[in-house]
């Protein structure tokens, strides 16, 4: 990605942040539809590429913030990043101890 195409990114992505949101009900409400939008605006080839990435660099043992950050450049949320990494190390199991 060259560095306009990549300031073009982030400025679409402060446009879709910065959006002024009244009160919690609202951002609750309105929260569905920036995903959406995100979503929509986003190009799925290079999304699925970029938490592919991540992936293998969860499964081997490379630095696993490059990858983070293109998979956020290609607009993937951090809920998709988290169930990427999910689906390889798994989630913690609380053991009791007393």
């Amino acid at each position: 990605m060259s560095p306009r195409s990549r300031s073009a990114s982030f400025a679409a992505l402060a446009v879709v942040a910065l959006v002024p949101i009244a009160a919690s009900q609202d951002a609750d409400r309105l929260a569905p539809t920036r995903v959406a939008a995100v979503r929509a605006s986003r190009d799925r080839h290079l999304w699925r590429a970029a938490l592919d990435r991540v992936r293998e660099a969860a499964a081997g043992d490379a630095n696993l913030a490059p990858p983070i950050v293109a998979a956020v450049e290609a607009r993937a949320t951090v809920g998709e990043i988290s169930d990427t990494l999910r689906a390889v190390f798994g989630e913690h199991q609380e053991t009791s101890t007393l």
